[in-house]
């Protein structure tokens, strides 16, 4: 449906294809752009999330407060640690750990390297 809300137009049904094909081109762009923008500032958004799952609700002096604030480095402890993975996330390294842990229990010494083997 058209502006004046017309569905049709007075033009022939290449224009109209015309048309259709651009404006799908422009809000497909546009779409891209707003994702990017959203990307771009994740932490912010993340951080007005946080805000408002706590306050519940924010105005506008706050949201611009936090949107304007310097960036904090990430912390231990918060949503991402600074190798990547979700904070919390030690199990891998406790894994390693005690997979390293068990290997050496089980590695012969040197001692019993030249020992010969009993059975």
């Amino acid at each position: 449906q058209y502006l004046g809300g017309d569905t049709s137009l007075a033009c022939s049904a290449e224009t109209q294809a015309l048309i259709d094909r651009k404006v799908v081109e422009l809000v497909r762009r546009q779409h891209e752009k707003a994702l990017k923008i959203l990307r771009d500032n994740k932490r912010k958004l993340d951080e007005i999330a946080e805000y408002l799952y706590f306050k519940e609700t924010i105005t506008g002096e706050e949201f611009m407060a936090i949107l304007n604030r310097k960036p904090e480095p990430r912390r231990i402890g918060t949503a991402e640690s600074t190798d990547g993975r979700p904070a919390g996330d030690e199990s891998a390294d406790k894994a390693q750990d005690a997979g390293s842990q068990e290997s050496a229990k089980d590695a012969p010494t040197q001692e019993s390297a030249d020992e010969p083997v009993q059975e």
